[in-house]
């Protein structure tokens, strides 16, 4: 357990392989100074509220209090638990490999949202990721994956997320594998959702 006032500086890169964060009784803040990348491999933040300062690279973040990022950060997995607040400053991204997992309830919300400006949240992973009762402010959703907000969250200022019932949502993917060279390409579908037609464009041509 970390107090109020820790503080990492001057240092170019930190390798740890776990750690857990959580506020002392009395105390609130804690925050992390880095001139250049953060690695873990695994956070963990309990209460109270963290700073990190500068890139971060990690393979799983888990926050169920409130997260400031001010760098580019690039995270496997990244759970947000009821309540939690994550903050980005404007023109940073948040890159996240594989899942994004938001649990939010009307009572208590997750809010995702940039200090000023607009930061992006890319999602590498492929796929539909649904949630409902956020706050997103400043936060363009980009990336390969469909993000759904849900019917019942708020969405300011932020471009690329849908706000449906997760059954309603599509995600129209495929593949593709050359048999042989010169010879038919063949495509297979992947789409996620209820799907009512197809239609396949080729060089910008319809043809089906």
């Amino acid at each position: 357990t970390i107090g109020k006032g820790f503080r990492v500086g001057n240092l170019a890169k930190i390798e740890l392989n776990n750690i857990e964060l959580g506020a002392k009784e009395g105390s609130e803040e804690m925050s992390f100074s880095l001139n250049d990348e953060y690695v873990a491999g695994f956070i963990k933040l309990n209460s109270g509220s963290l700073a990190i300062d500068g890139d971060l690279n990690v393979a799983t973040i888990e926050s169920s209090s409130d997260i400031n990022f001010t760098g580019n950060v690039n995270v496997r997995n990244f759970l947000l638990n009821p309540g939690s607040k994550l903050t980005m400053s404007a023109d940073k991204e948040l890159i996240i490999e594989e899942e994004l997992s938001i649990i939010s309830t009307q009572e208590r919300k997750v809010e995702l949202g940039t200090d000023e400006g607009i930061s992006s949240l890319i999602i590498d992973g492929r796929g539909i990721q649904c949630f409902d009762h956020l706050k997103v402010t400043g936060i363009n959703a980009t990336g390969s994956a469909t993000l759904n907000a849900g019917p019942n969250s708020e969405v300011i200022n932020s471009m690329g997320w849908k706000q449906r019932v997760c059954e309603e949502v599509l995600f129209a993917d495929f593949d593709e594998e050359i048999v042989c060279v010169g010879g038919i390409k063949q495509f297979t579908d992947r789409s996620l959702g209820i799907v009512n037609s197809w239609k396949w464009y080729l060089d910008d041509q319809l043809v089906s």
